[in-house]
């Protein structure tokens, strides 16, 4: 920890889902598909037939002697079938409509999340029949499907934040188009069915029918389960918390995950999972204090005041900002930003509670989440004077913990001074260490019941995992 990483793909085109948008009835044929298709077509049928017939018309050659006419009458008849074997293996060419303005790349576009991804199922119109359409999925989990000819929209049953997470997450920072283009030769395209468009808003990777049996190409189960979640009778999974191991800490509770294999989020409601209270309240109970960000959205009503400090995840120019320290007046130098962990093109970072615009930037830029607290330890150097105020001293704390590489601990507890919390913590390995609204906003619940604390309060920012 420490040491800032670049992203892989540093200056490549960045995507992101944004919400359900509905296609408008001003499309386009997939482009490039007229032209590759009839070559790749007509070639293949054409020697075949040709070679059967030649060894047709030689049998009734070597069977008598009489006449050389025998063999100019059988010599037009071969070519009937010819004719007919022509007209059979005649494949319609797929006609699959594109949003207005999108066009096919075959550039490199790496699958980013950022503010124009649109991520559609759509029908071929040559072998639908009734009710061709489109589905979308937004970035809520959504479902959309649109009817082409009515132009009827009808919801569907919607992905949950646990789908979305294993979906999207396999596909970051993957280019899209060598992906596809190593899995798929022209002559796929032949095969009529539904295709998946996955667009950046201007341009698009088009991939070919994927049949649920097509095990070899393991490289394309992600866009596989893309277009699973897309088909209209699909269902989103029950999911349980139950692998989820809860611990008893002086006081309460903590719950230690992985931030490599786990879904972090911040959301306006609790987590089914588990989740705990975030950004502090206004006095007049109607917005929080520090910056709050939920899919990639600032909360409204939230402001910073330079006196909370930032937790989430970021990616683009924000995610690659280096470590820095700044002399805060009076008080001894302090790290500002910590890096913590890098994972598919985005950081987990921490800010402290200081920032200034002219040095380092905009500070709400390029957050997919991120919620506000008081950072008590900030890679490994203590980021709050914790001798004083009631923010301190109370006992009831709820938090969010990190140790390298990976560990994140969410928790709250009932019997912890924010120094004593700092101590339990450091004493075990922890580096970052960040405190939410304590007093009488402090709930942490786990699988939908409440552990620690409980707020009745109109909290208007939660941390979950697992969501």
């Amino acid at each position: 920890m420490g040491i800032p990483r670049k992203s892989a793909h540093a200056g490549a085109l960045q995507i992101s889902l944004i919400g359900i948008c509905i296609v408008t009835a001003s499309c386009s044929v997939l482009p490039t598909l007229a032209s590759d298709e009839p070559t790749t077509t007509t070639a293949p049928p054409a020697t075949s037939v040709t070679s059967t017939s030649t060894t047709t018309t030689t049998v009734p050659t070597t069977t008598t002697t009489t006449t050389p006419t025998t063999t100019s009458t059988t010599a037009p008849t071969t070519t009937e079938p010819s004719a007919e074997s022509t007209t059979t293996t005649t494949t319609p060419a797929p006609q699959h409509r594109l949003p207005e303005g999108v066009t096919e790349t075959k550039e490199e576009l790496v699958f980013e999340r950022s503010t124009a991804l649109r991520i559609l199922l759509v029908d071929d119109i040559a072998t639908c029949d009734q009710s061709c359409g489109e589905t979308e999925l937004g970035n809520n989990g959504q479902r959309i499907r649109r009817d082409y000819d009515t132009g009827e929209t009808q919801t569907l049953s919607p992905a949950s934040n646990s789908d979305l997470f294993s979906l999207l997450g396999a596909l970051e920072g993957i280019d899209l188009v060598e992906l596809v283009g190593r899995n798929f030769a022209p002559g796929d395209w032949l095969i009529n069915g539904p295709r998946l468009i996955i667009s950046d808003g201007s341009e698009a990777v088009i991939v070919p029918r994927l049949p649920a049996d097509d095990q070899p190409n393991a490289s394309l189960d992600p866009l596989r389960d893309l277009v699973q979640v897309l088909t209209p009778t699909w269902q989103s999974p029950e999911r349980s918390a139950t692998s989820l191991v809860a611990r008893d800490i002086p006081g309460g509770r903590a719950i230690d995950v992985d931030f490599w294999q786990t879904p972090i989020s911040a959301g306006s409601t609790r987590c089914d999972v588990a989740s705990i209270n975030a950004n502090w309240l206004t006095n007049d109970r109607t917005a929080t204090y520090g910056l709050a960000v939920i899919d990639g959205q600032t909360v409204p009503g939230t402001f910073d005041d330079n006196d909370r400090g930032i937790f989430g995840e970021r990616r683009g120019a924000g995610a690659d900002l280096d470590e820095f320290s700044w002399n805060f007046t009076g008080r001894a130098n302090l790290n500002v930003v910590s890096n913590m962990a890098w994972r598919n093109g985005s950081r987990l970072q921490m800010h402290s509670n200081f920032w200034s615009a002219e040095l380092w930037g905009d500070q709400n830029a390029d957050w997919d989440w991120a919620v506000g607290g008081i950072t008590l330890l900030t890679d490994g150097n203590l980021t709050a004077d914790m001798s004083h105020s009631y923010t301190f001293n109370t006992r009831r704390h709820p938090f969010v913990a990190f140790k390298p590489p990976s560990t994140l601990t969410f928790g709250a507890t009932l019997d912890m001074t924010a120094l004593e919390l700092v101590q339990y913590l450091q004493g075990d390995g922890y580096t970052d260490v960040m405190k939410f609204d304590g007093g009488g906003s402090v709930e942490m619940n786990e699988n939908g019941a409440v552990t620690v604390g409980g707020t009745d309060r109109p909290i208007t920012v939660w941390l979950g995992l697992g969501c």
